[in-house]
């Protein structure tokens, strides 16, 4: 572990300022940080490293744990911009899709404690969350009709969270890389109604290319 971090250490202090994302592909804070606190070492080593630098690197999180408050103090040393990946907002349950996530009533509440400490903060609305429900229909002929059903409700977050967050991110339940086919015509006909929310609120916001082109062909 010396020697890694040592390199880790060589790296980070020398060549181009970058920009950090702990992480894209997986979480930073698992259940695991907890006790092996590889996320904090890594946080102390870049702290280190910018301390030889002019121009330091910029730091950005993006979790679904409330355990990224452990690490606040070393937040505020890096300028780190902290992100929760929202998939709801409070009181929705949404174990069903990411049952081993704490729920996203307790990630706005870190969410809402970080920006009280004086932490940027940012959410991503990702993945959107469409489910088709079924109900019963005399009128049809099977007896069974169904609606889609929108579990993020992206504008229950944006009116829940606006005043604790300095930039949104706002993405799609993919396959691929792209929208799911028999979901696209509701993305189409709520984005703009989301957008305007994120209008409203203020804030900085990234509407992801695959969400960004359903709203060109409107």
């Amino acid at each position: 572990y010396y020697t890694l971090s040592n390199r880790i250490f060589g790296t980070l202090a020398r060549g181009e300022t970058k920009t950090l994302l702990l992480s894209a592909t997986c979480d930073p804070y698992p259940n695991l940080e907890e006790a092996e606190g590889l996320t904090e070492r890594l946080l102390r080593i870049i702290a280190d490293a910018n301390l030889e630098r002019e121009s330091p690197h910029k730091v950005v999180i993006l979790t679904k744990s409330p355990l990224a408050l452990r690490d606040w103090e070393l937040f505020k040393a890096l300028d780190a911009q902290v992100g929760f990946t929202l998939t709801a907002p409070s009181g929705v349950d949404t174990k069903p899709w990411e049952p081993y996530a704490p729920s996203n009533t307790e990630r706005i509440k870190a969410l809402r404690t970080l920006h009280g400490q004086g932490i940027k903060t940012w959410v991503s609305i990702e993945p959107w969350l469409i489910v088709s429900r079924t109900y019963n229909d005399p009128d049809s002929p099977d007896g069974k009709s169904s609606y889609l059903f929108d579990i993020t409700q992206p504008i229950r977050i944006i009116e829940e969270t606006k005043d604790l967050v300095d930039l949104y991110i706002l993405g799609t339940l993919n396959r691929a890389g792209k929208p799911r086919k028999e979901l696209i015509p509701f993305y189409q006909q709520e984005l703009p109604l989301v957008v305007s929310a994120l209008q409203r609120s203020g804030k900085p916001f990234w509407v992801k290319p695959e969400l960004a082109a359903l709203k060109e062909t409107l």
